[in-house]
């Protein structure tokens, strides 16, 4: 997708909801944590435009604030959460 155009529908296509008991982000743990390695890879490894490289940037720092809140709630480490975000903010 950072490579090539994407057309985008003018209409909705997909409607998403949570809290079913067979979603995907229930079945495998710390599905975010992965994405999270996913943005990184693709920030360090392909050539993105500004718009791009702010784009990915932002859902990072979304995804990045996710993880380190849960961890406070459950009383974890956030240090590691917290570096990231400070790098990337």
């Amino acid at each position: 997708a950072a490579k090539y155009p994407i057309p985008l529908l003018p209409d909705a296509t997909i409607f998403k909801h949570g809290g079913h008991t067979n979603q995907l982000s229930l079945t495998i743990p710390a599905m975010d944590r992965y994405r999270v390695r996913s943005l990184e890879k693709i920030l360090k490894t392909e050539p993105l435009t500004e718009t791009q490289r702010n784009a990915l940037l932002h859902v990072l720092i979304q995804k990045l604030t996710y993880l380190r809140d849960g961890a406070l709630r459950r009383g974890m480490d956030v240090s590691g959460y917290a570096q990231k975000l400070k790098h990337y903010q």
